[in-house]
């Protein structure tokens, strides 16, 4: 039993590597090769500042996948970077970003996939956009000076942010499609 279901694999491997090799020959770039390009292209559009202390630049392409950052700093001068990238379904990623000049940004395209961002310190950026159905984004700030717009296209998505900071700077919450959900906590961080 354990040697069939050990060829079925194999012969369904084979059979998608076949697939792929005719999609290639026929020129049609595959998803992750679009993928790769798209994040090209933004990272080359991306302004770092010059003193970027951290940087994670994460790029994956599939089902179930996962992406985690952990960034402590508390240097005022330098910044924190974390950039996410997920095509598929059922992905998730999951940032902490802790210190100064916090900067994040996570794209997701697909069924099912998760953002969670915790971000805790100043002068604080957060992109989160995600197109697909039944997508997920949590996130929980707190600081000054902080900047996000959260972008969501589908069917189906959810937001919960909750903000615990003295100040509020503006943010932008785009939400398209049929049975979406949103929830924004605003408070005051407590000592």
């Amino acid at each position: 039993m354990q040697t069939s279901s050990r060829f079925l694999s194999l012969l369904v491997g084979f059979g998608l590597s076949i697939c792929l090799t005719e999609v290639r020959a026929q020129g049609v770039a595959p998803v992750e090769q679009q993928m790769a390009q798209e994040i090209s292209k933004a990272s080359s559009a991306l302004s770092l500042p010059t003193s970027t202390q951290d940087q994670a630049i994460i790029m994956q392409q599939g089902a179930y996948n996962e992406a985690s950052a952990m960034q402590r700093g508390s240097t005022a001068s330098l910044s924190n970077l974390v950039m996410i990238e997920q095509a598929g379904v059922a992905n998730m990623s999951q940032i902490s970003q802790q210190g100064s000049g916090l900067r994040t940004t996570v794209q997701q395209r697909g069924t099912g996939n998760m953002a969670a961002s915790d971000l805790r310190g100043d002068n604080l950026e957060s992109l989160i956009q995600q197109t697909g159905d039944d997508n997920l984004v949590l996130q929980q700030v707190q600081g000054q000076d902080q900047r996000y717009v959260i972008q969501q296209e589908g069917v189906g998505n959810e937001l919960r942010q909750i903000e615990t900071s003295a100040t509020t700077r503006g943010y932008e919450v785009y939400q398209r499609g049929n049975g979406i959900r949103m929830t924004i906590v605003q408070g005051q961080a407590t000592p």
